[in-house]
């Protein structure tokens, strides 16, 4: 009888999911801007707090990644989880986490193992190549790295952060 493999890859989970949980390190802050942060989506210090990743936002600000926690459905919906304005925020300083890395007419690079992260300024998303003129339209995460190669099949890669910033 010969075997066969229902996939090669595994999944990386889902956007804000820890991945490797022996190294990492997360702090809690207030959300002190007036919009949500969605999990898995980078954050900037704003004083004592953290805000949602801003087109003025620089490499200095970053603090870290907004971590998927169990939230109730009754309280915050299933289709767009977030931390809303004044909620503490879980905050992934070092270690593993699932993010979206976005694949576009502009970002048509794909994660490399060990290569660098940079956010989209306009957007503040994960994209895996400097764009623009002389990589003007993105930051370069210095502490940050991807772990693995590729996305998942949901487009989903894996970003290790190095050192707390924070």
């Amino acid at each position: 009888m010969s075997g066969f493999a229902i996939g090669t890859k595994l999944g990386l989970g889902v956007v804000g999911g820890l991945t490797r949980q022996i190294d990492n390190q997360i702090n809690v802050y207030p959300n002190g801007g007036s919009a949500a942060i969605l999990f898995g989506a980078p954050v900037a210090r704003s004083g004592e707090k953290v805000i949602p990743w801003a087109s003025t936002s620089v490499a200095a600000d970053f603090v870290g990644i907004a971590v998927r926690i169990v939230k109730t459905n009754e309280t915050y919906g299933l289709s767009d989880p977030k931390y809303l304005p004044d909620e503490p925020v879980d905050v992934l300083t070092r270690g593993g986490i699932a993010v979206e890395c976005v694949k576009d007419a502009t970002a048509t690079s794909d994660p490399t193992a060990g290569g660098k992260v940079f956010i989209r300024v306009a957007t503040g998303v994960f994209v895996a190549a400097a764009e623009g003129a002389a990589g003007a339209d993105t930051i370069e995460l210095p502490n940050a790295i991807w772990a693995n190669s590729g996305r998942d099949a949901s487009g989903l890669a894996e970003i290790t952060l190095l050192e707390r910033r924070a």
